[in-house]
């Protein structure tokens, strides 16, 4: 399984949605499209890091940072390289 579908796994976890929901965002447009908010932001900043078994900074946590699959799984490449 690649990255991007990890990812997106996780997202559809924690907001408990149907899989074509993310399918229908671009990578590059933002959550809360489909529903993140501050709370779930944290709870899949939290399954990301267990599933990466990475951990993200407190300076890397403003939502703008991370808030489109692209730029969750840049932040995730460079921390596992």
């Amino acid at each position: 399984m690649e990255l991007e579908e990890k990812i997106e796994n996780i997202i559809l976890n924690v907001l408990k949605i149907q899989p074509e929901i993310i399918k229908e965002l671009s990578p590059d447009e933002t959550l809360n499209r489909i529903g993140v908010d501050s709370v779930n932001f944290i709870e899949i900043v939290i399954s990301l890091e267990e599933e990466f078994n990475i951990a993200f900074e407190d300076d890397e946590l403003l939502l703008q940072n991370l808030n489109t699959v692209n730029k969750l799984k840049s932040v995730i490449s460079n921390k596992l390289n």
